[in-house]
């Protein structure tokens, strides 16, 4: 059956992502685009190769795909889907690197905010793209909520962590991947 905008499909566990990826026929209609689509050949061709180093983590392409199966899980878990905003306020990391193909393999927008922006510029962008979920580094979380607050915006804020490692995903918003 054919995927239609409006059904809400179930993603299920990231290692189950990680298998129905690999099988994903050519006319699938969530099929992940861009940068997300080249880390999966790269996982599938040579999973143990290093896709990057970053501070004392090296992220093999395996891996890497693996964490953004799991971050996908987790960002579909708190109701993000296709074509929805994910603002992203931090600093260049492997965890920014993450949230950012995880996004992409949503089918979701990512939007990047400049960490050095003030409270007052950040809940403007955050407003003005109409964000869903808002992601920040530790330290500049409590500039987030700040913005957030003084702005009365209604999304989501987290702190912008590594995912945990074979989260279950229980979103209807996480794209069908059979």
């Amino acid at each position: 059956a054919a995927h239609q905008p409006d059904e809400q499909p179930d993603v299920g566990s990231s290692g189950e992502l990680t298998a129905r990826m690999s099988a994903t026929p050519v006319d699938h209609p969530v099929r992940p685009q861009g940068n997300a689509e080249l880390l999966r050949r790269s996982a599938m061709r040579d999973p143990e190769a290093v896709a990057f180093v970053f501070g004392d983590r090296t992220w093999t392409y395996g891996a890497l795909w693996q964490a953004v199966c799991d971050e996908a899980a987790e960002l579909s878990s708190g109701s993000v889907g296709p074509g929805d905003r994910v603002a992203v306020l931090g600093r260049n990391s492997d965890r920014y690197v993450i949230a950012w193909l995880a996004t992409q393999l949503l089918g979701a927008i990512h939007v990047p905010i400049n960490f050095m922006l003030s409270v007052r510029e950040v809940a403007y962008i955050v407003g003005h793209c109409g964000a869903r979920l808002v992601l920040a580094d530790t330290a500049l979380l409590q500039t987030l909520r700040d913005g957030v607050a003084q702005a009365n915006l209604t999304c989501e804020v987290r702190e912008l962590t590594l995912p945990a490692p074979g989260r279950q995903a229980s979103s209807p918003h996480a794209p069908q991947l059979t």
